[in-house]
């Protein structure tokens, strides 16, 4: 009966490739990657600048119990993000680690979303404190299963120190993007300035349409950005294959967390990062106050500052990578938090000191300008922060064995979500004490409000100033990356040469059932075209026939004693024969088909041949450069194959798999092995 022929998942599973950490993701992978971006950039933009004063000056909620909702989620979030982060580092599916929670997140995000933009009509006091709670704890946890391993999956395309930076600066420029083009529509055709609704944003109506449109655009973002990165996952499922997965306990993330938090650079920058978003939340959460109450600009207005803070981000995103060559990304980070938080200070502080524009249109186009110039420097902060993230998974990995994107990842997504949750928060108990929430119409709040609130907001950028302060100790620079990876790349060598890669040949079924003849062999790529071979026979050697001669290259080695292996060509439809016999002898030969053009190309070195015999054992090993034979870059596909032939005339053949009633090793289906190339660093 003839072996079960091997499937593609099978052949995946068995073997496997990486991504080429030495050259640049592709152009199209990275487009389809960073779209999942939108998502939380859509979702950011409408809690840091709508969510607040829709449920306080719309629906009514004090601002107080407004912030406390938000930022009850954050106890969730603490729980939810590293949990995800686990799951998803230790998950093994024939889908990968990280699409299986992104493709759960599809539906539940834009619906949780929807409804909690847009609560049923009546709900007031505690009933919408609750409905705002629930909805806001279920749109971010549902967003923590989609942007968690979504990050770690953006951590896993390149392992490049600058490629990486790249990475993320297609992933934050696609999402500003997204927010631009919700902002445009959000902004031109729902909350328009009219003589009967002058501030529409103060109004329910338009947040249905607001709430469809960013419900709708987060599933097809999120849905072909899961589509469009499937090509990864068996290249990542390979690379998994052999790594080690612990059960999920809760208990055993915090260990993981508080173990991460031990690596000095980590803790400096998720501090930081922390810190930075609280300070962002806050500026977000009251902006809309600030351009409706304190500035008094019409939705024209609103519209062109904020479309001037998004332009601004995406200008400044090709700018990262060059940013980080000259000044590294650690310096990079502390001049985008200290540019921000400047310019986003700047023209509060000037009215406050009555030295701000008193004409309108250049008021309109300082605001603009200090929001353009405060964006590019946040973004150069906040995409060198992702980049790091992924460089210190590399350190974690070298210290601990073990690669945890997803519990760095988590961490990154709790201290983000520190935006929306503390600060609302402080945002929302700030406006209770100076009494703006209880105003609706910005022209009857008393000058004296609008001085506190002015104040108050000059005073936030303290929490920069701390965060600068924590982030000193960060030391991983490129120097320090590079040699990362160059411990890490001798690690995996050394496994991958250290270990026991013998498999056991499988004799056809017409072999006798008293066979005394087994055979295992090995293979190592340890070069671009190099291929090293260990053959291992054991039973009555000296029955067997071998045609002794000089070791030169023959023909016809088959009709005795023979090893061979087989090995696709670049072009799919092609393969290389390769016959070693124990006398030294050697063939190669080319096919364009099945045993179809058959040629035996020159070649510059002929294979070092190397045979030990004893009564029982026969060992060959064979060293074979097989440059010039045009072959795959990626994985080799590979078959491993012998013919014993006994003196008396009878033959066993050998093989990793069998898919014939008769011995054919040339079948395609009996090259199931993939040999990946085990670079020395």
């Amino acid at each position: 009966m003839a072996t079960p022929r091997p499937n593609i998942s099978d052949r995946v599973m068995n073997g496997g490739t990486s991504l080429p950490d030495g050259k640049p993701v592709p152009g199209l992978l990275r487009g389809f990657y960073g779209l999942g971006q939108s998502a939380e950039a859509i979702k950011n933009w409408a809690f840091g600048t709508l969510l607040l004063i829709y449920y306080v000056q719309v629906l009514g909620l004090s601002g107080s119990l407004a912030g406390l909702a938000i930022a009850i989620a954050l106890g969730f979030d603490a729980i939810s993000d590293p949990a995800v982060g686990s799951l998803s580092d230790n998950f093994r599916s024939r889908f990968g680690r990280r699409h299986p929670f992104m493709i759960g997140a599809l539906l539940p995000l834009p619906l949780c979303f929807f409804l909690l933009f847009w609560p049923p009509a009546g709900l007031s006091g505690f009933s919408l404190f609750l409905w705002l709670t629930t909805f806001t704890v279920l749109t971010r946890t549902a967003l923590t299963f989609f942007n968690v391993p979504y990050q770690a999956l953006g951590a896993e395309l390149s392992r490049d120190y600058h490629e990486r930076t790249v990475i993320v600066m297609f992933r934050m420029g696609i999402g500003y993007v997204a927010a631009l083009l919700i902002v445009f529509v959000a902004f031109t055709f729902w909350f328009v300035s009219t003589e009967e609704t002058p501030d529409p944003q103060l109004t329910r109506e338009p947040y249905l349409s607001f709430a469809i449109t960013c419900a709708a655009v987060m599933f097809l973002a999120t849905a072909l950005s899961t589509w469009g990165t499937r090509g990864t996952i068996p290249i990542l499922v390979a690379r998994d294959k052999n790594r080690a997965r612990q059960p999920f306990q809760l208990a055993q993330i915090y260990k993981d967390l508080f173990r991460a938090l031990e690596n000095p650079s980590f803790r400096a920058l998720i501090i930081a990062v922390f810190l930075v978003f609280v300070y962002l939340g806050v500026h977000s959460a009251l902006a809309t106050h600030l351009k409706t109450f304190f500035w008094h600009l019409d939705t024209s207005g609103i519209r062109a500052w904020q479309m001037a803070s998004i332009v601004g981000a995406i200008m400044g995103l090709p700018f990262t990578p060059r940013f980080n060559r000259i000044f590294e990304k650690k310096m990079t980070v502390i001049l985008g938090i200290i540019g921000t938080t400047f310019f986003s200070t700047l023209p509060v502080l000037l009215k406050l000191l009555h030295l701000s524009p008193t004409d309108p249109d250049t008021l309109l186009v300082f605001l603009s300008a200090c929001a353009f110039i405060g964006s590019f420097a946040s973004i150069q902060a906040l995409i060198s922060a992702g980049s790091m993230i992924a460089d210190i998974a590399d350190e974690h990995e070298l210290t601990h064995g073990q690669r945890q994107e997803g519990i760095y990842f988590g961490a990154l997504s709790f201290a983000a979500k520190s935006t929306s949750g503390l600060g609302n928060l402080i945002a929302g108990v700030v406006l209770d004490l100076i009494t703006l929430s209880t105003f609706t119409d910005p022209l009857a709040v008393p000058p004296v409000v609008l001085t506190h609130f002015g104040w108050v907001y000059t005073l936030i950028p303290i929490i920069s100033i701390f965060s600068l302060w924590a982030f000193l100790p960060y030391h991983l620079d490129k120097k320090r990356h590079d040699e990362i990876i160059r411990q890490l790349e001798a690690t995996r060598w050394r496994e991958r040469l250290d270990k026991d890669l013998t498999i056991k040949l499988v004799p056809h079924d017409n072999s006798p059932a008293d066979l005394k003849y087994t055979l295992t062999a090995e293979a190592h790529r340890t070069g671009p075209n190099k291929l090293t071979l260990k053959f291992n026979l054991t039973g009555d050697i000296h029955a067997l026939d071998i045609k002794e001669g000089a070791p030169a290259r023959q023909d016809n080695l088959w009709q005795s004693t023979c090893f061979e292996a087989f090995i696709s060509a670049a072009n799919p439809d092609h393969y290389i024969e390769i016959n070693l016999a124990p006398s030294g002898a050697w063939a190669l030969y080319t096919f364009t088909g099945y045993r179809q053009g058959q040629e035996s190309p020159a070649v510059t070195y002929g294979p070092h041949l190397v045979c030990e015999r004893s009564d029982h054992h026969l060992t060959l090993t064979a060293d074979l450069d097989l440059a010039g034979l045009d072959l795959p870059e990626g994985p080799w596909t590979t078959g491993l194959s012998a013919v014993v032939k006994e003196k008396n005339g009878q033959t066993h053949y050998f093989a990793l798999a069998h898919t014939q009633e008769d011995p054919d090793f040339h079948q395609a289906d009996c090259f199931v092995m993939e040999l990946e190339l085990a670079t020395r660093p």
